[in-house]
């Protein structure tokens, strides 16, 4: 699938599948909610560091970043999926996902990469806060630093062990919170004792 993408097998692939600007448009407006500038600064950050980096973005409205690393020099693939089922071969080019928003009702990404046996580096949002135990099965900043982040980012090149552990662990973390668990658990906490008072 790199070789597919021309991605050399010295080049960090770093993804962020979503919407993160503002309108359906290009999205050169950036949607701050969303963290586009955060992203930004933590590509930023690791060029300085020597890093070779390739950006892998999805979705809708991505003008703001896709200006960003044009100016930065910093090579990107965007794929707009018109079949959603399509995004999971996306998340075997990566290296690592990278969350950068500031709010989030989920964010999907974060269970699909997880799901994927991708490391995952976020802020502390939506799930994240649930799902990640920092350093065991994936790195999360509590104050949406982007030089935190960055240096979580390092880490994880660097060290082999905690890069293997974060994509099984998060592997398995990421089961619990599929349907049959989840159905299983309001099932019995919630419907079973109703049920039985309805019986009663």
């Amino acid at each position: 699938l790199r070789k597919q993408y021309n991605i050399e097998t010295n080049e960090i692939v770093i993804g962020s599948f979503q919407k993160d600007g503002q309108g359906w448009g290009e999205g050169n407006t950036p949607k701050l909610i969303k963290g586009p500038d955060i992203f930004i600064k933590v590509i930023s950050i690791l060029k300085k560091r020597g890093i070779n980096i390739k950006v892998f973005l999805t979705g809708p409205a991505r003008g703001y970043i896709k200006n960003k690393l044009n100016n930065m020099n910093i090579p990107f693939i965007h794929e707009f999926l018109e079949d959603a089922n399509e995004i999971n071969l996306r998340y075997r080019v990566l290296d690592i996902y990278l969350i950068t928003s500031r709010e989030e009702g989920g964010p999907k990404g974060l269970i699909e990469a997880m799901a994927s046996g991708i490391p995952v580096i976020s802020t502390n949002v939506g799930m994240s806060y649930d799902l990640i135990e920092n350093r065991i099965n994936g790195c999360i900043s509590y104050r949406n630093d982007p030089n935190e982040l960055a240096n979580y980012i390092l880490q994880l090149l660097k060290d082999k062990k905690l890069k293997q552990n974060c994509k099984s662990n998060g592997l398995s973390r990421v089961k619990n919170v599929g349907w049959e668990n989840v159905g299983n658990i309001h099932y019995n906490k919630i419907y079973l004792p109703l049920l039985k008072n309805e019986i009663k």
